[in-house]
């Protein structure tokens, strides 16, 4: 609302009456002015006070732009010589845009899953490998044309991945914001792919494209891009895993060889992973002395070791160890205990 005071330069002889109307230059707009009518009577020149009431929208029309004029045409009527044949007269009032387009990030309550914090910057978000975090996007104005937001997952610092882990983002599809839909938080799930590989940390810096014929969102959104960082802590673990259980191995001097299985790779190496068998005595004789695994079989091995004591093995508990290197260098600070008890 805007508000001017009316007064008279001449004292009246006769009451005055100045009637107002105001007209809307855009027809999808109004303005009125309260009170429509002012009286100033005999001897009284004012001054009174007018309000202009305007009716507004949430779309940016631009910085200081004119939405539309409002013109308020006073018209004098009075049986007093000075004013009976006082003109109309007219004010304008420019109703200026009071609306700031842009495109912002809603962050979660962890507790219920509801929007907060309207931000342009979110981060970093922690997930575990596999795992899902999300946020909102909403416009802060209502668009004169579509506006469509492609969201985008980039790993940052690849070259420290040979295999580089990924991230998706649901929807797949670009997000649509419309005159209908455009104050309503749609929501981003980034879901970090579970991959079986050990590798460092890895930080996804999630950017979103804008689309829209709306020059003005076009430009204010993106004057201060939305930008969240994630990021994803390694669950892998490089390790073997063997077929038969924790407990001791019993062997026989002198007698039938045993076998043990080894089962599996905990994690997909990034290459080709040998096994050496390292045992602690000339007495016990391993079937084979290393194992290879190329690394598209991390997951199924199933290959076997068989071990023997021979005449004058120290009866008691002794261990065999399996040994790994790879040019993975997260198998080579690993080996694996097999424990075995010489009867």
């Amino acid at each position: 609302s805007k508000s001017y005071n009316i007064g008279l330069s001449l004292t009246p002889k006769a009451t005055v009456e100045i009637r107002m109307s105001a007209t809307a230059s855009d027809s999808s707009f109004s303005c009125a002015v309260l009170p429509s009518t002012v009286t100033f009577l005999t001897n009284s020149t004012g001054p009174q006070s007018v309000v202009v009431t305007t009716v507004g929208n949430l779309i940016d029309e631009g910085t200081d732009a004119t939405v539309y004029t409002c013109d308020i045409v006073h018209m004098v009527t009075s049986v007093d010589e000075q004013y009976s044949t006082s003109p109309d007269r007219k004010v304008t009032i420019r109703v200026i845009n009071d609306d700031v387009a842009d495109i912002k990030l809603w962050t979660v309550d962890p507790a219920d899953g509801t929007f907060d914090y309207a931000v342009k910057f979110i981060g970093p978000l922690c997930s575990p490998e596999g795992g899902n975090v999300s946020y909102g996007i909403r416009l802060d104005t209502e668009p004169r044309a579509t506006v469509t937001v492609s969201v985008n997952a980039e790993l940052q610092k690849k070259d420290l991945f040979k295999y580089p882990p990924t991230m998706d983002v649901a929807p797949r599809r670009s997000i649509v914001f419309n005159s209908y839909n455009w104050n309503k938080t749609q929501r981003v799930i980034l879901h970090s792919v579970q991959d079986d590989i050990v590798h460092a940390p890895a930080r996804f810096k999630v950017t979103h494209a804008i689309e829209t014929t709306d020059a003005e969102i076009y430009d204010k959104a993106n004057a201060r891009p939305a930008v969240v960082l994630v990021d994803v802590a390694d669950d892998d673990d490089a390790g073997i895993d063997m077929l038969s259980d924790d407990s001791a191995i019993a062997l026989t001097e002198g007698g039938e060889s045993v076998t043990v299985t080894l089962a599996k790779l905990r994690s997909r190496p990034i290459d080709a992973v040998n096994v050496s068998v390292v045992v602690p005595s000339v007495f016990i004789v391993p079937g084979r002395r290393q194992i290879s695994i190329p690394h598209p079989a991390w997951d199924r091995v199933d290959q076997s070791i068989s071990f023997r004591a021979l005449i004058g093995a120290p009866s008691g508990g002794t261990t065999v160890f399996l040994q790994p290197r790879s040019v993975d260098r997260n198998y080579n600070t690993t080996k694996i205990a097999v424990r075995l008890n010489i009867v």
